[in-house]
């Protein structure tokens, strides 16, 4: 499936930063040129995530698994274009099944892995998987079983497939296809996909509540993994861990960063410190991503051991950066730090930072070059949408080859739900900006919308924490809030307006929506009882009036 049109392909492939290979054709690449090359390195405490032992690949081990798991899901009867929905922990497998669907032609869609039943249930008839896939289970939750579970109301999906051992009954194994590596296999059914088809489809957290998710083609992922391997200087011989599952914009770019570079990804769940030290050590690290406020999880003596650890590699991304912040985070902690704006999932921009300074605002037009960048294309140009730019009120224009042409499902007819495209191309993002006072002015972008919590580095619709806290039968409304935190990002509160002579106490309610099967960030960690829940003349929250009742 296609959305670009073909004035696009046509301007971007004239300019060379979309080409002809798809995710899984670059992996295939290197591995005809460096089959030996190390590609893929599992978790080493993957036994106590999932109950599997870690793995090491090749390149041309990783191709061939590839090839089976693709040749697999053919086999099935899976066709081009169908949905697969993943949801895995930051393992091997996670990254092979995604080349695996770009071999077999099929669209992957990722889920966040602490996404629980009722996530699930809300998120998937929207895309109509043709198939799901999971581990037996991920760190203590039988996710293969609640997959089991989910299908079973879901009219499209044909196939539930999982790794591990003592899969449910009804779920098909794939742990054959992943275990079967340098020992041959059946023929590769390889074909010629476009790089232009759709790939992933992935989430956003207002979107979602309409209902749609973005899709990106690999050429989209091409570039986005560009801003980062042009950035980084990355090559064959560098070494990338990734602490990030990949079900969101950043970690699915370094993935690409990873297969243009040829070099080696060691993957880490989330987030064991002792493991992510050692990794560091153990596979000579040379690049990596950590969150804002990462320095703030290590003891003392850890955090002496990890500037170390850090200075003496190549460079480190931080992703996420929280709004408001003088003090960059790990400041001092590494000596070459790249900043990473992740824009919504709309694009991300990449800078090296500059005598320790964090980059709070951007010149308009075209976002300065990557130190290693082409000479012919900006990956990303910047403006300010035309209201409101003194007054206030303007959000952030885009226009990116990394950047999605249209949402997912399709819209339909003229009233269907499109991104918002300006004359000139640029795409409305929804984030608020505003011009500062330099000379030339510059774009100072705010890191999130008001309407959106960012949980440890999980954007959580408020509007849908509104409607989950307030469906508590013996409230008469509940809204969410949230307070900044350096580790975490915002921690959610609720605020809570019971009926007339009743009282519901935290453990009533934490009770309550765990009983709806919904996933832990989305449980607050405290509970406030309000007088009312002030609301705007479209019935909006007044966030900062609730909390100034609290």
């Amino acid at each position: 499936m296609i959305v670009s049109d073909k004035d696009k392909i046509e301007t971007y492939t004239g300019l060379g930063v979309w080409g002809e290979l798809t995710l899984d054709g670059l992996l295939a690449q290197t591995a005809r040129e460096t089959p030996e090359h190390t590609a893929l390195i599992d978790p080493p405490n993957k036994e106590e995530i999932c109950a599997a032992p870690p793995l090491r690949f090749t390149y041309a081990e990783a191709d061939a698994v590839v090839d089976r798991l693709a040749d697999t899901f053919l086999t099935l009867g899976l066709k081009p274009d169908d949905i697969v929905a993943l949801q895995l922990p930051n393992s091997a497998e996670a990254v092979l099944t995604i080349l695996a669907c770009s071999r077999a032609g099929l669209i992957v869609c990722p889920l966040p892995v602490i996404w629980r039943e009722h996530e699930l249930r809300e998120a998937l008839p929207n895309i109509a998987p043709s198939a799901l896939i999971t581990a037996n289970r991920i760190c203590g939750v039988a996710h293969a079983e609640m997959m089991r579970q989910v299908a079973v109301d879901l009219m499209t999906v044909r196939f539930v497939l999982g790794f591990g051992n003592e899969l449910p009954d009804g779920v098909m194994s794939l742990q054959e296809a992943l275990i079967g590596a340098g020992e041959g296999g059946s023929s590769p059914r390889r074909s010629a996909f476009d790089p232009n088809s759709i790939l992933t489809l992935t989430w956003q957290s207002e979107l979602m509540r309409r209902g749609l998710t973005i899709p990106r083609s690999h050429n989209q992922w091409v570039s986005a993994g560009l801003m980062l391997l042009l950035e980084a200087g990355l090559d064959a011989d560098s070494v990338i861990l990734n602490p990030y599952p990949p079900s969101s914009l950043a970690p699915l770019a370094m993935i690409s960063a990873w297969l243009l570079s040829g070099g080696t990804l060691v993957q880490h769940h989330p987030f064991s410190h002792a493991v992510f030290l050692d990794q560091i050590d153990a596979e000579e690290i040379s690049f990596t991503m950590l969150p804002p406020g990462a320095d703030t999880l290590f003891s003392d003596q850890d955090r002496d051991m990890m500037k170390a650890r850090l200075n003496a590699m190549g460079c480190v991304l931080i992703g996420g950066l929280p709004a408001g912040e003088d003090a960059a985070p790990l400041n001092g902690m590494a000596r070459n730090t790249i900043d990473i704006e992740v824009l919504d999932e709309y694009a991300l921009l990449a800078t090296r930072r500059r005598e320790g300074r964090l980059q709070r605002a951007f010149a308009m037009g075209a976002v300065e070059r990557p130190t290693h960048s082409m000479d012919r294309i900006a990956l990303a140009e910047l403006n300010i949408s035309g209201p409101g730019r003194q007054t206030g009120g303007a959000t952030l224009m885009l226009q990116s080859p990394m950047a999605f042409d249209s949402f997912f499902p399709p819209a339909i007819g003229e009233n269907g739900n499109h991104p918002i495209v300006d004359a000139s191309g640029f795409l409305d993002t929804g984030l608020p900006c505003a011009l500062t006072d330099d000379d030339p002015p510059r774009l100072e972008i705010s890191r999130q919308r008001g309407d959106v919590f960012i949980h440890g580095g999980v954007p959580v619709s408020a509007h849908e924490l509104d409607s989950l806290y307030a469906s508590h039968e013996a409230l008469s409304d509940a809204a969410a809030l949230s307070v900044d935190d350096p580790v975490m990002g915002q921690r959610i509160l609720a605020a809570i307006v019971p009926n007339p002579g009743l009282e519901v106490s935290f453990e009533e309610f934490r009770d309550f929506l765990v009983a709806r099967k919904v996933a832990p960030y989305k449980i607050p960690e405290r509970m406030v009882t309000v007088k009312s829940i002030p609301r705007g003349e479209h019935g909006e929250v007044l966030r900062d009036d609730v909390i100034d009742q609290v």
